[in-house]
């Protein structure tokens, strides 16, 4: 095998590796949960301890309490219901503004700061720490971003619904797991489009916001 050829393909595995690892740290592997999961746990998984047989293996270290103080403040750039984000989503896509899109999205500063122990849920979480979580997870979401907006852009679509598939109470923040964005066409044709990682909502403040945008299956 070419020697050249193998290494690139084990920087690509290294990459997929990181990149699974930063969407299951917080807790929304989604539809590729479980392959996403044995990639970020596995023992070639950057920066993750894996379990050994022997009594000298490291132990996993502990995830931050989801009860870490969030705050009272608002969410940067939230909005005050799913409806309202679902809306500001679809008016994004109709009008092909990526800025738009990218200003529902989780604030860097939120992320890395109130929440980030309130969202990640895995062990991974802990030892690749915030801000290479947030590179990784920005990253993908960027890519998949540009994907929605030529998939779906400036079609007149129609928002209808923003459906989560589960809810889930962690601490001082609700997550919004795998929320289908319901829309209609200018046929009237009614579309479910996935593209959307979970909601963060912040009850105290009534601010929701995009955790990325992820692509499924």
């Amino acid at each position: 095998m070419n020697p050249r050829r193998q290494r690139g393909g084990g920087r690509a595995r290294f990459g997929a590796a990181l990149l699974a690892a930063a969407f299951v740290a917080c807790g929304d592997a989604g539809a590729r949960g479980d392959r996403a999961e044995a990639t970020a746990t596995g023992a070639n998984a950057p920066g993750v301890i894996a379990p050994g047989p022997t009594s000298s293996t490291p132990s996993t270290p502990s995830i931050a309490s989801p009860t870490a103080a969030v705050g009272d403040a608002p969410l940067v750039g939230g909005r005050p219901s799913l409806d309202a984000l679902g809306q500001a989503i679809v008016d994004g896509l109709n009008d092909g503004d990526a800025a738009a899109l990218r200003a529902v999205v989780v604030d860097a500063g939120d992320f890395k700061g109130r929440l980030f122990a309130a969202v990640s849920n895995h062990p991974s979480a802990a030892q690749m720490g915030p801000d290479l979580v947030w590179q990784l997870q920005q990253r993908e979401s960027a890519d998949e971003l540009a994907r929605s907006i030529e998939r779906h852009g400036g079609q007149g679509l129609r928002f209808q619904e923003l459906r989560p598939a589960a809810r889930e109470e962690r601490g001082e923040v609700v997550l919004h797991r795998r929320p289908a964005l319901v829309v209609t066409d200018s046929s009237g044709a009614t579309q479910t489009l996935e593209f959307l990682a979970s909601v963060i909502e912040h009850p105290k403040s009534g601010t929701f916001v995009l955790l990325a945008y992820k692509v499924r299956g």
